[in-house]
């Protein structure tokens, strides 16, 4: 079956609206399995709705599988959302090596959206000077 990003992020809003969201984290994750390749957008949703339904590990595991594949970053508001996951699985974690492991993946994420801001901030500044502002 041939599923495209389009097709799959519809179908993954629509069961995120019908409050059907392990049976769309399920879809994504065969869909992945069978070898479909997810675009920034789908990445973002999943990482959402991972963060909702409390699976930290799996929305960092979306995240991290795309950062390998070489996928621009997921927007801002999900960096923080998933910063924010990870940050709250250290609190609730029962060991110190687990804590550390939230810990450690909640800086990645701060430091990922600190160079996406320098990288927007930069981009910014080359517009308006390119204007001669």
């Amino acid at each position: 079956m041939v599923v495209r990003n389009v097709t799959l992020k519809l179908i993954l809003d629509t069961c995120a609206r019908a409050k059907r969201l392990p049976e769309a984290l399920a879809l994504y994750e065969r869909a992945v399995h069978d070898g479909f390749k997810p675009d920034v957008l789908t990445v973002n949703s999943v990482i959402r709705y991972c963060v909702a339904v409390q699976q930290p590990a799996k929305a960092f595991a979306a995240y991290t599988s795309a950062k390998e594949r070489g996928m621009p970053p997921p927007n801002l508001m999900t960096l923080t959302t998933l910063s924010q996951s990870c940050s709250a699985a250290s609190t609730a974690a029962q060991s110190a090596e687990e804590r550390e492991l939230w810990m450690r993946r909640s800086l990645e994420l701060y430091t990922d959206g600190q160079a996406l801001l320098a990288d927007r901030s930069r981009l910014s500044y080359t517009r308006s000077a390119g204007r001669g502002h």
